[in-house]
């Protein structure tokens, strides 16, 4: 028989053979069905404590799904987003999924689907000139009776957007419209990120100073300066690092950490020189979910806006 319920609250410990235990558990549901229970909405949030050597220790777990059955179980989307702490077998510490489900069978996107992908923006001949460039800070500001105020910052580096627009995409043997169209499609609009190398900006960097050893520092950054600015790169192209001690290169000792860190199996030691050349990019996503070409002439396509953001690494 059909029933629907409110809310529901249970706390419960529970033990297996991998002598898990959980802390808290809290649902929130409204249930209706007949003869099969239909889940209109389903809330979960949950804090797990897994006692000794399990393979994964989760710290928080956060589920929104909205669900929808006709028969077989059908969802019609699910969004997770999960804080994960490893013990041994892995160490996530943030994985985001989006997942669309039909019918019976899942989305083909899902199991390969890259949510950081490396692709780089293309390269088109269409493109104006008339780019808007622009950086963009987070500030707080508290004003007073006296007339005196209180900033805070809360951006250490900008975020950086560009504003694009194409006169002409050939939609002919050149394929340009297919290929930027194609690009937008793959990366699901603005969910998926992706690189890119802006014209205007040296993205290949040579004998840059990182620093000089002290024996302890083992990480460092790879950055860009920009007229004097200077911020982390968003990505860097591993196979672009070269490193050198003193002007002279080290081909082992070191390993990239992506997106833009190398790291050092003993620390530098004290009064090293530390410099390194390397390739690197924007990663950006696009600014919308939607693109708007319009077609002026036979094959001739136009795209009057374009927007990209940077995210940060």
């Amino acid at each position: 028989m059909a029933y629907q319920a409110t809310q529901e609250s249970l706390s419960a410990l529970a033990q297996n053979t991998a002598a898990a235990q959980s802390r808290q558990l809290a649902i929130v549901a409204i249930v209706q069905g007949t003869p099969r229970a239909v889940a209109r909405q389903v809330c979960i949030s949950c804090l797990y404590d897994l006692t000794p050597p399990v393979s994964a220790l989760a710290d928080m777990c956060t589920l929104e799904a909205l669900v929808a059955s006709t028969g077989p179980f059908r969802a019609s989307m699910v969004v997770a987003e999960v804080l994960c702490d490893g013990d041994d077998a892995f160490s996530a510490s943030k994985i985001f999924l989006e997942a669309l489900f039909e019918f019976e069978q899942i989305s083909p996107n899902v199991p390969t689907y890259e949510p950081m992908s490396d692709y780089l923006f293309p390269t088109l001949p269409g493109l104006q000139w008339d780019i808007v460039k622009a950086p963009k800070f987070s500030t707080q500001i508290a004003p007073h009776l006296s007339g005196r105020e209180v900033r805070i910052s809360s951006y250490a580096y900008p975020v950086w957007t560009w504003e694009m627009s194409y006169e002409f995409l050939r939609a002919g043997a050149e394929e340009e419209l297919q290929t930027l169209m194609g690009f937008f499609l793959k990366r699901s609009g603005s969910f998926d990120t992706f690189l890119y190398q802006d014209p205007d900006e040296t993205n290949i960097m040579t004998a840059v100073a990182l620093g000089t050893g002290d024996a302890t520092q083992s990480k460092w950054t790879l950055s860009k300066t920009y007229a004097g600015f200077t911020e982390p790169c968003g990505y860097v192209d591993p196979a672009s690092i070269r490193v050198y001690f003193n002007a002279v290169e080290q081909t082992s000792g070191w390993s990239f950490i992506s997106p833009n860190q190398i790291s050092f199996t003993t620390p530098p030691s004290i009064g090293v020189t530390i410099t390194a050349s390397y390739t690197w990019y924007y990663r950006v996503r696009f600014g919308e979910d939607r693109q708007d070409y319009n077609q002026f002439m036979f094959e001739l396509w136009e795209l009057k806006k374009v927007t990209l953001q940077s995210v940060k690494p």
